[in-house]
């Protein structure tokens, strides 16, 4: 979406799985929402983007000029994003799938000391005070435990989208399916979400023609209790 028309932010603020990036046309305003207007396939929606499935966007645009949002009232004080989803084409049926799978990591952690490095650190710095040390025996303590090691884990992503398109010259129809699952590196977060979009068209005379859209999304996330544990 960046790069589509000037001016146009988007920030990821958290690594959290399921968070939506925030989106901004006209700049932070002083008072209210700054959010902008997400209309998909002609219809007004309050959900934002987070919940559709990438995979069956068409196109894209943005409309940041009074002019052209003005059809949207005050609702596009913020800007204006048109979504268009994919619609069947006549033609023999096309079968589609795609998919991919990866792992992320916490990138470049703290390199932390061990039990008895850090109490041959505090005896020292305890001496250097004039104190007493506080640890006696340093052969006792061991490796102890890695507190950053409890915390993150390697999170696997996965992404599986199949699609079905076709029709004749008069009635075009189009199915997809997805279904997307991330971890977060934080043990105990999660992301899933499924999807299902269904579109047709139908040409019935020279002047008359109807078609329909149906988009359903269930994405559930999942908090993590680590930090509250620590």
């Amino acid at each position: 979406m960046q790069g589509r028309s000037t001016g146009v932010q988007v920030t990821q603020n958290t690594g959290r799985p399921g968070d939506a990036p925030v989106v901004r046309i006209r700049g932070v305003g002083t008072t209210g929402n700054s959010n902008p207007l997400y209309v998909i396939d002609g219809v007004i929606t309050d959900q934002g983007i987070n919940n559709i499935n990438p995979d069956d966007i068409e196109s894209m645009s943005v409309l940041k000029d009074a002019a052209s949002s003005a059809i949207y009232g005050a609702r596009a004080a913020n800007g204006v994003i048109l979504i268009t989803t994919k619609r069947g084409k006549a033609g023999q049926a096309k079968i589609n799938f795609s998919s991919y799978y990866g792992v992320q990591k916490a990138w470049r952690l703290p390199t932390m000391l061990n039990a008895t490095q850090f109490a041959t650190l505090q005896n020292e710095a305890r001496t250097n005070a004039g104190l007493p040390v506080y640890w006696g025996r340093l052969d006792t303590l061991g490796v102890g435990n890695d507190k950053v090691a409890e915390v993150f884990q390697e999170a696997p992503i996965q992404n599986y989208n199949l699609s079905i398109s076709g029709g004749s010259e008069k009635s075009q129809y189009a199915v997809s399916m997805g279904y997307f699952a991330q971890e977060g590196i934080g043990i105990g977060v999660k992301y899933n979400r499924l999807s299902l979009n269904v579109t047709s068209d139908h040409q019935l005379t020279s002047k008359f023609k109807f078609g329909n859209s149906l988009s359903l999304t269930k994405g559930k996330e999942t908090s993590g209790q680590w930090n509250e544990t620590l």
